[in-house]
């Protein structure tokens, strides 16, 4: 039992963490931030979806925010300066 306990406990929870920080590692690094920022929004349309799960109000507004930050740093602006004509 305590084998069987031991084999599920790494599976379900050290063996995802160490392939995710792995998989973040041979990326570039924007990349890799804006990977880890999504993924509590997947998780929680995973929840509502397959799990059917209540979206609460301040998990919707979670959800907008993140999604509207990660809009917005990768919204490519440019600034002109007083050398630029």
């Amino acid at each position: 039992e305590i084998g069987n306990a031991l084999f599920w406990i790494f599976v379900t929870t050290v063996a995802p963490y160490i392939l995710y920080t792995l998989g973040l590692s041979h990326m570039e690094t924007g990349m890799a931030s804006v990977i880890s920022s999504i993924e509590p929004v997947v998780a929680t349309f995973v929840g509502v979806i397959l799990y059917e799960e209540c979206l609460q109000l301040s998990g919707g507004i979670g959800v907008v925010l993140v999604i509207g930050a990660i809009v917005l740093i990768n919204t490519k602006q440019k600034k002109k300066g007083w050398y630029d004509e």
